[in-house]
Protein backbone atom coordinates (compact mmCIF):
# COMPACT_ATOMS: atom_id res chain seq x y z
CA UNK A 1 0.00 0.00 0.00
CA UNK A 2 1.20 3.53 -0.76
CA UNK A 3 2.07 5.98 2.02
CA UNK A 4 1.51 9.76 1.96
CA UNK A 5 2.70 12.79 3.85
CA UNK A 6 -0.12 15.28 4.32
CA UNK A 7 -0.33 18.80 5.71
CA UNK A 8 -2.92 20.18 8.13
CA UNK A 9 -5.37 20.70 5.24
CA UNK A 10 -5.06 17.02 4.22
CA UNK A 11 -3.21 18.07 1.05
CA UNK A 12 -0.83 15.34 -0.07
CA UNK A 13 2.76 16.59 -0.06
CA UNK A 14 4.61 13.40 -1.02
CA UNK A 15 3.82 9.78 -1.84
CA UNK A 16 5.83 6.56 -1.52
CA UNK A 17 4.99 3.35 -3.35
CA UNK A 18 7.15 1.30 -0.99
CA UNK A 19 5.84 2.02 2.50
CA UNK A 20 9.11 0.77 4.03
CA UNK A 21 10.82 3.85 2.52
CA UNK A 22 8.21 6.29 3.79
CA UNK A 23 8.88 8.44 6.89
CA UNK A 24 7.33 7.44 10.21
CA UNK A 25 4.78 10.27 10.10
CA UNK A 26 3.35 9.12 6.76
CA UNK A 27 -0.19 7.80 6.50
CA UNK A 28 -1.70 5.07 4.29
CA UNK A 29 -3.06 6.12 0.87
CA UNK A 30 -5.38 3.94 -1.20
CA UNK A 31 -3.33 4.18 -4.41
CA UNK A 32 -0.57 5.87 -6.30
CA UNK A 33 -1.62 8.97 -8.24
CA UNK A 34 -1.82 9.27 -11.99
CA UNK A 35 1.77 10.22 -12.99
CA UNK A 36 0.49 12.97 -15.28
CA UNK A 37 -0.78 14.88 -12.23
CA UNK A 38 2.55 14.95 -10.40
CA UNK A 39 4.28 18.22 -11.11
CA UNK A 40 7.65 17.81 -9.47
CA UNK A 41 8.90 14.39 -10.32
CA UNK A 42 8.69 10.77 -9.31
CA UNK A 43 7.01 9.04 -6.41
CA UNK A 44 8.49 10.26 -3.12
CA UNK A 45 8.86 13.80 -4.47
CA UNK A 46 6.51 16.77 -3.86
CA UNK A 47 3.16 16.62 -5.65
CA UNK A 48 2.25 20.32 -5.24
CA UNK A 49 -1.08 19.81 -3.45
CA UNK A 50 -2.63 18.08 -6.44
CA UNK A 51 -4.33 15.57 -4.16
CA UNK A 52 -6.09 15.62 -0.83
CA UNK A 53 -6.59 12.63 1.41
CA UNK A 54 -10.26 11.94 2.19
CA UNK A 55 -10.96 8.90 4.38
CA UNK A 56 -7.67 7.37 3.25
CA UNK A 57 -8.43 7.89 -0.43
CA UNK A 58 -6.53 10.17 -2.80
CA UNK A 59 -8.83 12.74 -4.39
CA UNK A 60 -7.52 15.01 -7.13
CA UNK A 61 -7.78 18.73 -6.33
CA UNK A 62 -8.71 21.59 -8.60
CA UNK A 63 -4.99 22.38 -8.94
CA UNK A 64 -4.31 18.80 -9.99
CA UNK A 65 -7.06 18.90 -12.59
CA UNK A 66 -5.75 22.22 -13.93
CA UNK A 67 -2.25 20.74 -14.14
CA UNK A 68 -3.58 17.78 -16.14
CA UNK A 69 -5.44 20.08 -18.54
CA UNK A 70 -2.17 21.89 -19.38
CA UNK A 71 -0.19 18.72 -20.20
CA UNK A 72 -0.46 19.44 -23.92
CA UNK A 73 1.33 22.78 -23.40
CA UNK A 74 4.22 21.14 -21.52
CA UNK A 75 4.52 18.50 -24.24
CA UNK A 76 4.51 21.16 -26.97
CA UNK A 77 7.13 23.27 -25.22
CA UNK A 78 9.59 20.37 -25.20
CA UNK A 79 9.34 19.97 -28.99
CA UNK A 80 8.90 23.52 -30.27
CA UNK A 81 11.77 25.16 -32.19
CA UNK A 82 14.54 26.61 -30.03
CA UNK A 83 15.17 30.33 -29.59
CA UNK A 84 18.21 29.96 -31.86
CA UNK A 85 16.07 28.38 -34.60
CA UNK A 86 13.50 31.15 -34.28
CA UNK A 87 16.17 33.86 -34.44
CA UNK A 88 17.70 32.44 -37.62
CA UNK A 89 14.22 32.08 -39.13
CA UNK A 90 13.69 35.83 -38.78
CA UNK A 91 16.30 36.39 -41.50
CA UNK A 92 16.11 33.24 -43.64
CA UNK A 93 12.95 32.39 -45.59
CA UNK A 94 13.78 28.68 -45.87
CA UNK A 95 14.42 28.44 -42.13
CA UNK A 96 11.18 30.29 -41.43
CA UNK A 97 9.22 27.74 -43.48
CA UNK A 98 10.93 24.89 -41.60
CA UNK A 99 10.11 26.47 -38.22
CA UNK A 100 6.48 27.02 -39.21
CA UNK A 101 6.23 23.39 -40.36
CA UNK A 102 7.81 22.13 -37.11
CA UNK A 103 5.40 24.19 -34.99
CA UNK A 104 2.41 22.95 -37.00
CA UNK A 105 3.54 19.33 -36.59
CA UNK A 106 3.93 19.77 -32.81
CA UNK A 107 0.48 21.37 -32.52
CA UNK A 108 -1.01 18.49 -34.51
CA UNK A 109 0.79 15.94 -32.30
CA UNK A 110 -0.34 17.62 -29.05
CA UNK A 111 -3.76 19.23 -29.69
CA UNK A 112 -5.52 21.35 -27.11
CA UNK A 113 -8.08 19.28 -25.22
Amino acid sequence: MAKCIINSDNEVLAIWEDDSLAPEDSVPCDRLPDPSTIADGPIGEPVNHHYTLVSGKLVITEAGTAYQRKQYARDREAEYPTIAELTVALYDTDDKSAVEAKRAAVKLKYPKP
